[in-house]
C-alpha cells in the first residue's frame, strides 16, 4: 500500500512517517539499519523522498528504557527514547489513543496536528479510508 501511496502522491505535499516498533508479536526484532533494507524493497528512502522513518520506537505508553550510546543508532535493536514523545503527542490527539497494530495510520494535517475528527485508522478497507482523508485534505 505505502509503495502506491508514495507513487501516487509524489510531487504532492504529502508525507508518510514509518515508525517502526516490536511491541506486536515481535515484527521487528532487527536493528534499524535492518529495518531500513527491508522497507526500501518497497519504498523510496533518503533526500526528496516523502517517506521518512525514525528509529524503532515503542508507544502506547511504554516508555522505552534502553539509554546509551548505541540508542537511536542505525545498528540498535532496541527503542530509541527520543521518539517517545512523538507518539505521546499523536496518541493524546487521535482517538482511541491507542495503536492496535504495527499498520495502523495517523493523518497529521499540515499543522503538525492530527486531523480534527480524525482517529487511528486500521482494519478493513485501510486503503480507502486513508485516501478518502488525504485527498479531503489536498488543495483542490
Amino acid at each position: 500500500m505505502l509503495k502506491r501511496l508514495q507513487h501516487d502522491y509524489a510531487g504532492k505535499p504529502v508525507r508518510f512517517l514509518l515508525v517502526p516498533c516490536n511491541q506486536f508479536a515481535a515484527q521487528e526484532p532487527g536493528s534499524n539499519a535492518a529495518i531500513k533494507v527491508f522497507a526500501e524493497q518497497s519504498v523510496r528512502l533518503g533526500p526528496g523522498s516523502s517517506v521518512l522513518m525514525l528509529a524503532k520506537s515503542n508507544l502506547n505508553g511504554v516508555a522505552c528504557q534502553f539509554r546509551g550510546p548505541g540508542a537511536c543508532t542505525p545498528a540498535s535493536t532496541e527503542c530509541c527514547a527520543q521518539n517517545d514523545p512523538v507518539y505521546e503527542y499523536l496518541l493524546a490527539r487521535a482517538p482511541p489513543g491507542t495503536i492496535k497494530w504495527n499498520f495502523d495510520k495517523i493523518v497529521v494535517g499540515t499543522d503538525g496536528v492530527p486531523v480534527s475528527g480524525g482517529s487511528i485508522l486500521h482494519g478493513d478497507a485501510l486503503d480507502a479510508k486513508l485516501v478518502g482523508v488525504i485527498d479531503r485534505l489536498l488543495p483542490a
